[in-house]
């Protein structure tokens, strides 16, 4: 589990003594991530495709909306990765649509000011200059400009 997530689900079930809802979810992040980086060691896209399956799992689970929303943040801007990666290896368009339709969401929730927006910004800026890339739509690329800007 990445450092900044784990950090954010230890914050959100230490409350009262008691799990929140998030710690529901850590197998199924654990087993995301997991898959992930086996396929950065090995290039195993049945490893990519699991990783995919298990943000999929984790974003439609009820249980991610009963938890904090800096945790729903965290978990959108990097199940946006896996999807990209995946489109940028496997070049299914509906794979790079899912983590720009993630990173918006993620961009959408982030206060102002907050330390993780920029990344989220640069992320989909990132996400919309592929989809520029393939489709030649130049909305992509003034968003991707727009999101960028605001990055810096």
């Amino acid at each position: 589990m990445s450092n900044r997530l784990l950090s954010i689900l230890n914050k959100v079930t230490n409350v009262m003594g008691r799990p929140l809802t998030a710690v529901e979810l850590k197998d199924s992040i654990q087993r995301a991530q997991a898959a992930e980086q086996h396929y950065l060691r090995t290039g195993d896209l049945a490893a990519l495709d699991a990783a995919a399956e298990g943000w999929s799992d984790v974003l439609d689970s009820p249980d991610l909306n009963a938890a904090e929303q800096q945790f729903q943040m965290a978990i959108l801007n990097d199940a946006g990765g896996v999807f990209r990666r995946r489109y940028r290896v496997c070049g299914q368009i509906e794979d790079l649509t899912r983590a720009i339709e993630y990173w918006q969401q993620a961009v959408e929730a982030t206060p102002e000011g907050s330390l993780d927006l920029p990344a989220r910004l640069n992320n989909l800026g990132n996400g919309l200059r592929d989809r520029y890339a393939q489709l030649g739509q130049v909305a992509d690329v003034e968003e991707a400009l727009r999101s960028e800007a605001r990055a810096v």
